[in-house]
């Protein structure tokens, strides 16, 4: 009987955490409730954990993941257990007990950070509209970028991709000076309460191509900093913007431009323009591919060595959990209102021609 009361209990809780989600799905429907999660609650929430756990050195976030992990293989060889002995009652109630456990894990995830895959932030905070683009406003905006890589990288020397190395918190602190000075001009962009940490897992994420991630739980910018250097800069800038709500991957791109621009710093205005750039040729490749190719050997010698160092990194890495991780990745983003999946981050573009007011 005891047993049998605490299957009714999970269930209970299944189903309470059910009603909790769809009442929530009807409350999106109101522009009050969105107005008071994307303005007051989320910032609020965010605001707390980042000044409650930017202080501690470590990623806590990474720390509660490694613990999960744990956890869940002890849980997995448990109900192995329970299905090789026979022990259906108990399997069952293992089963609900998990169920309810990632039931409650995806109700913490939407409450703390996931509804903002609900907002078109930049759109509502910059007043800027992407819609539809020529090949020509592509090429106009491939040629801006360029002209601005090939002012900046020849200032930066001819080995700082291999030499740039400077401290974490140097890092980090140069981010946050860099939204500082953007919010002079976009008071959105207004970012307090540092909390960017080096990720524990940044040789196993190389595996998968992640240069960063936020951590939904915690509110932690995770940085991988053992990818090569010249990229961090503007990886760290992008990994803040999604702290400030900036969920969709394009426009995490766009935010984190827009600050890595502002800084004084030469190697953040360069990683800012020098990754726009990619993503414009990108594009430009699928519409006109020779001038795409063409566009790219106008670039400095120097920029183009950058990406070679960027693919040689990455070649050691690249294999089944690669390709696992895009193909699991795309299908996350797709169900969080990103319809090009992966290909969301390319979509940054569109903000760059509104921003630079090319059409």
């Amino acid at each position: 009987m005891e047993l049998k009361a605490k299957i009714n209990r999970q269930l209970y809780s299944i189903a309470s955490v059910i009603i909790v989600l769809l009442l929530l799905k009807l409350a999106f429907e109101s522009a009050s409730f969105s107005h008071f999660y994307f303005h007051r609650w989320y910032p609020w929430v965010s605001s707390i954990f980042r000044s409650a756990l930017g202080i501690v050195k470590i990623s806590v976030g990474d720390v509660i993941y490694s613990v999960w992990v744990i956890t869940g293989f002890i849980f997995l060889l448990k109900l192995l257990h329970k299905l090789f002995t026979g022990q259906w009652a108990r399997l069952f109630y293992m089963l609900l007990k998990g169920v309810r456990t990632l039931l409650g894990l995806y109700l913490g995830f939407l409450l703390l950070w996931g509804y903002n895959y609900n907002r078109d932030a930049v759109a509502e905070n910059l007043h800027l509209k992407s819609g539809e683009y020529s090949t020509h406003a592509l090429q106009a905006l491939a040629d801006t970028l360029l002209h601005q890589v090939n002012t900046l990288r020849p200032a930066l020397g001819d080995t700082f991709a291999l030499q740039f190395s400077i401290p974490d918190d140097s890092l980090f602190t140069a981010g946050r000076n860099a939204y500082a000075r953007a919010a002079d001009n976009q008071p959105a962009l207004r970012h307090e309460h540092l909390s960017v940490k080096a990720t524990l897992f940044g040789h196993w994420l190389n595996y998968t191509g992640v240069a960063g991630y936020l951590n939904p739980f915690t509110a932690e910018a995770q940085v991988n900093t053992t990818v090569p250097g010249f990229v961090l800069p503007f990886n760290v800038c992008h990994e803040m913007a999604h702290q400030l709500g900036y969920a969709r991957e394009e426009e995490a791109n766009f935010i984190g431009f827009l600050a890595a621009s502002h800084s004084t710093d030469l190697r953040f205005r360069y990683g800012a323009h020098y990754e726009m750039l990619l993503y414009t040729i990108s594009q430009l490749a699928r519409s006109n591919d020779t001038l795409a190719k063409a566009t790219w050997q106008q670039a400095y010698a120097g920029v183009r060595n950058d990406y070679r160092a960027v693919k040689a990194f990455y070649k050691p890495y690249r294999g089944a959990a690669d390709a696992s991780f895009s193909f699991l990745f795309d299908r996350y983003l797709k169900a969080n209102n990103q319809q090009q999946g992966i290909d969301s981050y390319d979509d940054v573009v569109g903000w760059l021609l509104a921003y630079y007011k090319i059409s």
